[in-house]
């Protein structure tokens, strides 16, 4: 269950068009992990939790020049193929890197409507 929720934070951010990150448009300059999976990086399932700081209007009481440090700083603490995934949410590309992954099928897979919530 605590893996779910931090994979549809990381693909609602990705295609919900209502969300929009406070955050440079393009890649930022950092220093990609390459360490073994398993070793020496964090994981994206748990710095997903902090992934609202990056949301435009989430938090005001950050500045800009902070959010950009604290998501290299993120991008640099995971293995590389995380920080990639991470680098699609944020550039809304995702559906350009894994082949069947799009807005529809992602809706359909959780039951979000076109708002991207769960209708009651």
């Amino acid at each position: 269950m605590y893996l779910i929720r931090h994979l549809k934070q990381v693909l609602k951010g990705a295609f919900d068009p209502n969300i929009a990150w406070d955050l440079p448009v393009g890649d930022p300059p950092f220093m990609a992990n390459e360490a073994p999976i398993g070793t020496e990086h964090g994981l994206l399932r748990n710095e997903a939790k902090r992934l609202w700081h990056f949301v435009k209007g989430a938090d005001n009481a950050t500045n800009k020049v902070q959010k950009e440090k604290m998501f290299i700083q993120m991008l640099e603490g995971l293995h590389q193929d995380e920080a990639k995934v991470l680098m699609g949410m944020k550039n809304k590309t995702l559906n350009k890197m894994y082949k069947g992954l799009t807005e529809s099928v992602v809706k359909e897979a959780f039951g979000w409507n076109d708002k991207f919530v769960r209708p009651e």
